[in-house]
């Protein structure tokens, strides 16, 4: 199990022992571990001279998985597979003409799976969603989509099914910033078409997917008129076709 959020995220072993990652102010991210017996121990580095965002996810053999970036651009992958840690250099993005943001890595399918959005250093508002993947030692790289999302792009959520790797995010359709949805078929490693979800009249935001008996669950926020509506859809993962969302459903009632 992990739980996460960009700079903090907590995994526990099937033994029931819990790891804490964080990063630190100074430039390092730090392991606290927590025994079986409930007392946590002192904290040591794992790795330094990093950026804060940084993703670990926990498989089901209990091995580990983290992916950061350095300080000089290099995109770090690495494993801990219950006695040792390794890491590999995934690529390298020179500080100085490339901005990455929001790294996740996602083993599934015996693969594991990394995904980022990288955009130019002067960043005038473009940004490439790149996807990575580990198979038989060597890594693949595929560019998922472009997002047109200003400077301050927004986070894009993931979710896994027995097949796919399920994407949402945010990005830029008509003048106003819609939800985009789109999946990863791990058997003949393609990605659909991104479709846009939303098609509002306003501007959407935040959203989140979770899936769950088969059925993905996105939820999202619209914006009119300085009021928020929090707003969800839903569609059977194995849905293939684009028109097979439910229909729109407002969570909260206007004005709260």
């Amino acid at each position: 199990m992990a739980v996460s959020y960009n700079t903090h995220h907590v995994v526990r072993f099937s033994s029931g022992e819990v790891w804490c990652f964080s990063y630190s102010h100074n430039q390092e991210i730090i392991i606290r571990e927590m025994g079986s017996n409930g007392i946590w121990k002192l904290p040591y580095e794992l790795i330094f001279d990093v950026h804060e965002d940084f993703s670990v996810e926990i498989d089901n053999n209990d091995h580990l998985h983290l992916m950061c970036r350095s300080r000089k651009g290099e995109l770090l992958y690495l494993s801990y597979n219950g006695a040792d840690w390794s890491k590999q250099v995934i690529s390298v993005f020179e500080p100085a003409l490339y901005t990455i943001r929001y790294p996740v890595v996602i083993p599934a399918n015996n693969q594991i799976h990394v995904l980022f959005a990288v955009g130019k250093a002067f960043n005038t508002g473009y940004w490439s969603l790149q996807h990575y993947c580990l198979d038989n030692s060597e890594w693949n790289a595929t560019e998922v989509t472009k997002i047109t999302s200003g400077y301050r792009l927004s986070p894009f959520y993931t979710d896994v099914s027995d097949k796919y790797i399920h994407l949402a995010y945010r990005s830029l359709a008509a003048n106003k910033y819609q939800i985009f949805y789109c999946k990863y078929h791990m058997d003949h490693n393609i990605w659909s078409s991104p479709e846009n979800v939303t098609n509002d009249d306003n501007d959407c935001n935040m959203p989140s997917i979770l899936v769950r008996d088969d059925i993905l669950h996105l939820a999202w926020i619209s914006l009119h008129k300085n009021d928020l509506s929090v707003k969800y859809k839903n569609r059977s993962v194995r849905s293939t076709g684009k028109n097979e969302w439910s229909s729109e459903i407002h969570l909260n009632s206007q004005g709260t």
